[in-house]
């Protein structure tokens, strides 16, 4: 069993934003597999659903913390299905990466992601992560304004393609292939250069 969890904020008000795109994958994995709507689980603090991915079973989950405390949620999900850090992928947003561009990676640090701090200080930090490209402000003093803002029409397009992309792929990720993985996802290359070539124009 594996613990896919997608990083973002609750609340409505929250929906479409870029810090948010961790709970649109999420979405899209659920819908994907026909897993079923996540409903409220007060015991992980968090939104899951279970079922089959491929050939594995897993829970889908959604922290309901809020983004900096992301870590109490999954915490007590491992706890409670007895399962190693290594049976955890966290899907998150990072500035760190243009926009589209998709990255996994096995432990590190969370190179200032609140929520990746959060959940390494309650269970360290190897874990898998599949690092979502939402580029960074021009403006790096708007970094919060930025995460909080909602993907422009052009970017959403883009999601619109990757999210089943990396939903398909995920298996291979669970079945510890990563560089299968990455040889799915790596069509969507033509369409985040197009989105960079836009947004430097």
């Amino acid at each position: 069993m594996h613990i896919i969890a997608g990083l973002g904020n609750p609340g409505v008000e929250h929906e479409g934003q870029r810090h948010n795109v961790g709970f649109m994958i999420l979405d899209e994995l659920a819908r994907y597999y026909q897993l079923g709507n996540f409903r409220p689980r007060s015991k992980f603090m968090g939104d899951i659903v279970e079922g089959m991915v491929g050939q594995k079973r897993v829970i889908a989950l959604k922290p309901t913390t809020f983004m900096n405390n992301s870590g109490k949620s999954i915490q007590s999900a491992l706890n409670f299905y007895k399962l190693e850090t290594q049976n955890l992928i966290i899907i998150h947003d990072e500035l760190d990466l243009p926009i589209g561009r998709i990255k996994t990676k096995f432990s590190g640090g969370s190179a200032g992601h609140n929520g990746l701090k959060s959940i390494t200080k309650h269970i360290g930090e190897k874990y898998w992560r599949i690092r979502i490209g939402i580029g960074k402000p021009h403006n790096n003093k708007n970094v919060e304004n930025y995460v909080l803002s909602k993907f422009s029409i052009d970017e959403s397009k883009w999601l619109k393609v990757a999210s089943p992309t990396i939903a398909k792929a995920i298996p291979e990720l669970l079945g510890d292939k990563p560089e299968h993985f990455g040889q799915q996802i790596s069509k969507l290359q033509d369409t985040c250069n197009t989105l960079e070539k836009n947004n430097t124009q």
